[in-house]
């Protein structure tokens, strides 16, 4: 993941556990309903 990071030219401390946030911002800015992002993520209760 390093690599990629630096080949985007993002901050090397990113984690995938920081980029699933960004995900569920973006998703939720996009209108997907919570039942949808609860569901992509793997949450049953919200």
């Amino acid at each position: 993941m390093a690599r990629q990071l630096k080949i985007a030219g993002l901050n090397p401390e990113l984690t995938p556990h920081s980029l699933r946030h960004t995900h569920t911002s973006l998703l939720a800015e996009a209108g997907v309903s919570l039942e949808q992002i609860m569901d992509r993520l793997g949450h049953s209760d919200d």
